[in-house]
């Protein structure tokens, strides 16, 4: 017989296993440590500063969290800016929370928009402040902050005609790299473009560039890469769509394709 628990069993607690009525065993989940090991370890966007229609934090600790904990994530200087979940939204590690600020606020035209206008004000800085959350283990991780400055609104859908390739040369494994030219979806960008051959990809600085290293040197002629149109940018603008849309600007027509390709070309070294 398996039993799995609705909620979490909090630590330092004893639970009784009863069989018709009798106890038939106890159980105790051990108590947390005073502190955790564990730590903030990356938040993105990363770089210092956000646009006002910031529509997305990712919170990656160097260890498994438990839920629960979320409420102890906070913007001060943005009051009420996360969007109120039921359910944590963790990746499979459990070491990445996505936060989202809330939608209704940042698409204009909304009711909660006309009434209480971005969670972020342009020009301001906000502090993003990591309070009382436990990891797996029950033990509270130790508080962290950041200052975050707020800048202009990210609009209109992602245009890949107007991303920079620096090409690498022919039988050597230097680098393919891609400017963005505004930060990308971090979370995104580790999956959602597709090289041509095995390798390793990295992103840039402040998720504005991305690079891929082959395995084996760059053969010439012809190449593709493929990147899938769900790709955003930290206010939720993709490759297919624009977040927040202006139903007059042709730049926001919706692009129904599930992948674009890139195409470059590895030229032969000079003789």
């Amino acid at each position: 017989m398996v039993f799995v628990p609705r909620f979490p069993f909090v630590a330092g607690c004893r639970y009784a296993v009863m069989l018709d009525g009798d106890v038939v065993a106890v159980v105790e989940r051990p108590g947390a440590r005073t502190r955790s090991a564990v730590h903030v370890a990356a938040v993105y966007p990363t770089g210092g500063s956000v646009p006002r229609n910031l529509l997305r934090l990712y919170l990656c600790f160097s260890g498994r969290m438990s839920d629960g904990s979320s409420d102890g994530v906070r913007l001060e200087g943005a009051p009420d800016a996360f969007l109120p979940v039921t359910e944590e939204l963790w990746d499979p590690t459990r070491t990445r929370l996505t936060m989202f600020l809330d939608p209704a606020r940042i698409k204009r035209g909304l009711v909660a928009h006309e009434a209480l206008g971005y969670p972020l004000q342009e020009g301001t800085s906000v502090r993003l402040v990591v309070d009382g959350m436990r990891d797996a283990d029950g033990a509270t991780v130790e508080q962290w902050a950041t200052v975050l400055r707020v800048g202009p609104d990210l609009r209109h859908r992602l245009d890949a005609a107007r991303w920079q390739l620096t090409v690498p040369r022919a039988g050597s494994r230097d680098p393919l790299t891609v400017a963005f030219g505004r930060p990308l979806d971090h979370g995104l960008l580790a999956r959602t473009i597709m090289p041509p051959l095995p390798g390793r990809s990295q992103v840039g600085d402040a998720e504005r560039s991305w690079s891929f290293v082959p395995d084996v040197p760059w053969p010439p002629g012809d190449q593709v890469l493929v990147v899938e149109t769900l790709l955003e940018d930290v206010a939720g603008n993709s490759l297919r769509r624009a977040f927040d849309r202006d139903m007059a600007d042709p730049r926001d027509d919706p692009r129904d394709v599930a992948e674009i390709e890139i195409p470059f070309r590895i030229a032969r070294p000079p003789a």
